[in-house]
């Protein structure tokens, strides 16, 4: 493929003077990457086998800016020996550049052990190949294998740190430059004959500098976010698009508002070739990530598939293999992703925000923001809920069980162990949201629930025994935690399936798939180590459902759980190493526990001791205490809402409570018939926001507590907050605990308690 003499005298003209401008010499000064990135490569060929991880650590840092923490960790995954991966480290450290291209996919994923034989044998021959005809043949025998993600983009920069000389970039910018110049975008080998006869016209050897110069003078790639919302046509809008690689909108005068048709219009037309689109679908998810391979186009046809409707346009090339992708793990560490996206349905967003989420989608990367994060590593009970698939938090009452488990249900399902969000609302919106998609369910235990509620039972059929009078007609119900179960299994078979079709699902037929699943899945694999590695790891994959039960220890456990509390246990599950099933005594239906269906309860000490647990249910959840902590009330209510107390004049008072309470804490715990699992919690004082809500507290609910703790005994209540036992202006034996009318007087109060008189 030739370029007229015209265009090759315009390309030169503009190259000559580019030679005198600063990126020319910055370039000279990045050539020494790739004799970095050569070693990297050679030292990776001449071992026997390449891995995904391998190659992804290729692209990660050779990537343009990628930055040092990224290339130390990509270096660990390339597996070399330590003193050779501490010398490149040092290298990259020393040489203080990065690679020359953009990071086009973020991981290479799905290759198998046919493919990356394939890739190896590929860059090794390159390697040890100098001949330009040579390399060119192995480039055409390498693309008569179609291996999937390895392209030329991908790999085009890899052999041009090969060999600079030789081989071109053909990635990012360039690929838009050929076109405009003819080129069809299909072939490599088509694009190289170009960039070469181009390089050989401005007499330049290494095709580095002309790639600098194509990234110099490309127009800027603009970064959109496209909805294409997922009930629209009952879903059938966003599969048509994944389908037909488009996103389409439906704006026309007439039918919808003017200033929504020129908004999303404009926006619609500013869209080019080679920018990067996101297309979000609903609730969080995005549905997929590409290019704009065709720029705004309108079919309005009555074949277009919608009757002429969404006939507004732009053709796109997914660049990611992923789709429906739920990035709400890493949405708190976006910058400037828009907080309203139902106004218009096209936003631009930055290249940052876009990079983070398709290394997110793309490969399960998540790039942190600074000062966003609030813990870097996983928090005791995500560590636990992961091994033992169950856990309890227990303490006294007000200690915030019931708030961390929401907490701790929306980050196990999101699997993100860093803190989503410290703000409560917006935990809250994020539990609701999994509730309404059913993977999340709250129950509380009480003394007569029963195994017919939680597993299943006989209930009467209202409508069938409605039918006659004369008998009552029966049906099989299920419960909460087989229904859970039931949905559990079925999205890890298909995440598509919908809560309402599962009603009268058989679970003897799922079981059934999903032994055939497991079954496709290890179909070539003899070892059993080897084989319940895929397992898991199918299993580690699958979206995550969570069962809250509170109050767990005012159930019968051995009656509600029945024989399947032994099914519970994380090495019984289904698919694990000792996997384990009973047979359910209404149904006759095969039963297992899926390793995606996690159990977070709650137990209130002041009602039950942790000593009186049922010894089942304790070799089998993991316990974590959760005791007052007035510091949480100083960082998170005082600190955080200063101004607003101070305004209300109620800061004072919430000082004074929280030095009380620590004082009454410490004494019910050294009272021995009382007892630490009785002390007051933190969490009675997060409600407070001005003093009457303050009187309140310590007049409703905290000392009516004490009164419970102490069976109305008021000189031991006495005894407790002022160290005498005779009758207090507030609490006496004649009339027990006073009533608090003012904030003027539960100020005296405080004041008494915590100076113990």
């Amino acid at each position: 493929m030739k370029i007229s003499d015209e265009e090759v005298g315009i390309i030169k003209q503009e190259y000559n003077k580019f030679k005198n401008t600063p990126s020319c010499g910055e370039r000279q000064e990045q050539l020494k990457f790739a004799d970095f990135a050569r070693s990297i490569i050679i030292e990776l060929v001449q071992k026997d086998t390449i891995t995904n991880e391998n190659l992804t650590a290729l692209i990660q840092i050779f990537g343009h800016g990628s930055s040092l923490e990224n290339v130390k960790k990509y270096i660990i995954s390339l597996n070399f020996d330590e003193s050779c991966s501490t010398n490149i480290l040092n290298i990259f450290i020393k040489m203080g550049q990065t690679g020359f291209t953009g990071i086009g996919k973020a991981a290479i994923n799905g290759l198998n052990d046919i493919q990356l034989p394939v890739v190896r044998e590929f860059l090794h021959d390159v390697a040890v190949s100098d001949s330009e005809e040579e390399i060119r043949e192995i480039v055409f025998n390498f693309e008569s294998n179609e291996i999937p993600h390895v392209k030329f983009g991908i790999y085009s920069p890899w052999l041009y740190y090969l060999h600079p000389t030789i081989c071109p970039i053909v990635a990012g910018p360039v690929k838009g430059y050929l076109k405009k110049l003819g080129w069809d975008g299909k072939n490599y080998l088509d694009a190289w004959d170009m960039l070469k006869q181009i390089n050989q016209t401005i007499n330049e050897v290494n095709y580095g500098f002309f790639d600098e110069f194509i990234w110099e003078n490309s127009t800027s790639i603009n970064y959109w976010l496209f909805i294409v919302p997922k009930n629209y046509e009952d879903g059938k809008l966003w599969v048509y698009c994944k389908k037909d690689s488009i996103a389409a909108m439906q704006y026309q005068r007439g039918s919808e508002p003017d200033n929504a048709v020129t908004t999303n219009m404009k926006l619609i037309k500013k869209m080019k070739e080679d920018d990067k689109v996101i297309v979000y679908i609903n609730d969080n998810t995005i549905g997929g990530i590409g290019r704009i391979s065709k720029e705004f186009y309108e079919d309005t046809s009555h074949e277009n598939g919608f009757d002429g409707r969404f006939g507004q346009r732009i053709g796109l090339e997914w660049t990611s293999n992923n789709f429906e992708i739920n990035f709400k793990p890493i949405k708190y560490d976006l910058e400037k992703f828009p907080k309203v996206l139902n106004i218009k349905t096209i936003h631009q967003i930055s290249d940052s925000d876009f990079n983070k989420i398709f290394e997110y989608v793309d490969s399960g990367l998540i790039q942190r923001s600074e000062g966003i994060t609030k813990k870097s590593t996983p928090s005791l009970e995500s560590i636990l809920l992961l091994k033992k698939k169950q856990i309890i938090l227990y303490g006294p009452p007000g200690t915030g069980k019931t708030y961390q488990t929401k907490q701790q249900s929306v980050m196990t399902i999101f699997q993100d162990y860093p803190m989503l969000s410290s703000n409560q609302e917006e935990i809250n919106q994020e539990y609701e949201i999994l509730k309404q998609k059913s993977q999340i369910e709250f129950i509380t235990f009480h003394p007569s629930y029963s195994y017919e509620e939680f597993v299943e039972g006989i209930t009467i059929d209202v409508k069938a025994s409605g039918e006659s009078t004369e008998r009552l007609a029966y049906k099989l119900k299920q419960g909460i935690f087989k229904q859970m179960v039931i949905r559990a299994i079925a999205s890890a078979l298909d995440p598509t399936q919908k809560d309402e079709e599962l009603k009268n699902f058989s679970l003897n037929t799922m079981m059934e798939k999903y032994r055939e699943e497991i079954s496709t899945l290890t179909f070539n694999v003899t070892h059993p180590r080897e084989k319940l590695g895929k397992v898991i790891e199918w299993w580690e994959n699958k979206p995550r459902f969570v069962l809250i039960i509170d109050e767990i220890n005012r159930g019968d456990i051995s009656k509600i759980f029945g024989e399947l509390i032994t099914l519970l246990e994380a090495d019984k599950r289904l698919g694990m190493e000792n996997e384990l099933t009973a047979r359910l005594p209404y149904s006759q239906e095969e039963f297992a526990v899926p390793p995606n269906l996690f159990i977070i309860g709650t137990m209130n000490t002041a009602d039950k001791s942790i000593a009186l647990i049922d010894i089942a249910l304790r070799r089998r959840f993991g316990f974590i205490e959760k005791s007052p902590d007035m510091n949480t009330v100083v960082k998170e209510h005082l600190e955080k809402n200063k101004e607003i107390l101070e305004g209300n004049n109620v800061l004072e008072g919430l000082e004074k409570s929280v030095e009380a309470l620590e004082k009454i804490n410490k004494g019910i715990c050294y009272d021995h018939s009382v007892g630490r699992d009785r002390q007051i919690g933190h969490s009675f004082l997060f409600k407070v926001q001005t003093q009457e809500d303050l009187t309140l507290v310590w007049r409703n609910e905290i000392l009516p507590l004490l009164e419970e703790y102490y069976y109305g005994q008021y000189s031991r209540i006495n005894q407790l907050l002022f160290r005498k036992e005779e009758d207090t202006k507030w609490i006496n034996q004649m009339s027990g605990i006073s009533d608090l009318s003012n904030y003027t007087e539960l100020l005296g109060f405080l004041n008494r308690v915590i100076a113990n008189e």
